[in-house]
């Protein structure tokens, strides 16, 4: 089963109430807009689906098998939610991506799924597939199916080869093998595909690219600055047991592929120390270069859940060739997901993640999730600013601007009780917030 559909044990869940803290006055975000979604959601996406010059969002819906689609008012508000369901009895939708696929002006959506996704035997062989979602004039969908190995964990279009047209980037969780002498449990062929568009929405069959790991998030840009994309990603390494049974990851990692006129060539991990889960790019201090942050769950405590210790955000300096470690800025809880941009408009990229940590009241353990503001002074320090409450298990988030004020707000998929059987699931939950970027002699927040 893929590590980042384990079920969580518990399930806390909260209103969305701001937490007091200090702040400078730069990024003042509002809660806005707070709408649920299917059955165990998993990933977001933000575009212009309708084509109405504002943003929509998009969600994929494990255990309803469909696609939320939210559309803006124009406002910012979600007020009109439909959802897509898969087409010919495909299953499991596990991750999205929103891009025009066939160059005909409409925003389409790429799809990954995994058909088998419930099955109980450890090593029977994943049933996944890419669909593609080709968007008609009337607002529906032709959906498109293409097979793939393994089990997708995130989706990305780009256009890779510089020819104008959109391509995808599927990354892969590899397959679950289990050696039936020792009980071991290894995870094999894992990678990414690279699926190249041949024009008008034709994609080829997918040329695989195989890593010693699960590549889990991925990023592409040329970050050499040669003119030719290249790939970053990150990878939760292979699993394994310690001297004494317990269950490990082993060999976690920045995976960096640089784009040459002849194809990729990977160069040596970038190796870390906690398990990667999310990442983003962009420029921290100011030289030029696009950095990247990832996010790390810290240090697990159990194979139920990744929620730990040990929790941070890692900026890599980019080299102009590689990425060494910068500093790492430490979370109360996991970081999920990572959001690099300047919010406040002041010329430097601030972070703003979502976290989730175990909190222990009375002796009863809760989840308390939030979104958290880092700002930037402009050289590469960051400091905490503001901090937002979120139901529980708030993995995926995606940045855009839905209220069309010309700065950067933040969506954030919450999945409410990462189950792995449907039983068990609820229905996700998005919240938006909304940047307002604006000057304040404001020094505290109040809690509402």
């Amino acid at each position: 089963m893929d590590r980042r559909f384990r079920m969580c044990l518990i399930v806390f869940l909260s209103m969305a109430t701001f937490i007091s803290s200090m702040a400078s006055g730069d990024i003042s975000l509002t809660q806005g807009s707070i709408f649920s979604t299917g059955l165990r959601s998993s990933t977001i996406a933000s575009g212009d689906l309708d084509g109405d010059g504002d943003v929509d969002l998009a969600i994929a819906n494990i255990h309803s098998h469909s696609v939320t689609i939210a559309y803006n008012d124009g406002a910012g508000n979600f007020t009109e939610i439909v959802d897509v369901p898969l087409d010919e009895g495909r299953k499991f939708p596990i991750a999205l991506a929103i891009g025009d696929l066939d160059s005909y002006g409409n925003l389409d959506l790429a799809l990954a799924f995994v058909q088998n996704l419930d099955r109980t035997e450890l090593g029977t062989p994943a049933q996944s597939g890419i669909i593609y979602f080709y968007a008609e004039d009337d607002g529906s969908y032709t959906q498109i199916y293409s097979p793939v190995n393994g089990i997708p964990s995130c989706l990305k279009i780009e256009d890779l080869d510089g020819d104008g047209d959109s391509d995808l980037l599927v990354g892969n969780n590899g397959e679950i093998d289990v050696d039936l002498v020792t009980g071991s449990i290894n995870v094999v062929e894992a990678g990414f595909y690279y699926f190249e568009n041949k024009g008008r929405g034709l994609f080829s069959s997918g040329n695989p690219r195989i890593t010693d790991g699960s590549l889990v998030d991925i990023l592409a840009f040329d970050y050499n600055q040669d003119d030719i994309i290249d790939i970053v990603g990150v990878n939760q390494g292979t699993t394994g047991f310690d001297s004494n049974f317990n269950y490990i990851y082993l060999d976690m990692n920045i995976s960096t592929f640089q784009g040459t006129e002849n194809g990729l060539t990977e160069y040596d991990p970038i190796w870390v120390e906690y398990i990667p889960w999310s990442l983003d790019k962009g420029d921290v201090n100011n030289d030029g270069l696009d950095d990247i942050i990832t996010s790390n769950v810290g240090d697990i405590n159990n194979l139920a859940s990744f929620m730990g210790t040990n929790g941070s955000l890692v900026l890599f300096e980019n080299t102009g060739q590689t990425f060494n470690a910068l500093k790492s800025i430490p979370t109360p809880g996991t970081a999920f997901s990572v959001l690099a941009d300047d919010y406040d408009l002041d010329g430097d990229v601030d972070i703003i993640a979502t976290i989730q940590e175990i909190t222990d009241i009375g002796g009863v353990s809760r989840l308390d999730a939030s979104l958290r503001v880092y700002e930037n002074d402009g050289q590469a320090n960051f400091t905490e600013t503001a901090s937002f409450y979120l139901a529980e298990e708030p993995r995926y988030a995606v940045k855009d601007d839905f209220d069309n004020d010309g700065d950067m707000d933040i969506a954030v998929l919450c999945t409410i009780l990462d189950s792995a059987t449907a039983g068990n699931a609820l229905n996700g939950e998005v919240y938006v917030f909304y940047n307002d970027a604006i000057e304040t002699d404001v020094s505290s927040w109040e809690i509402y």
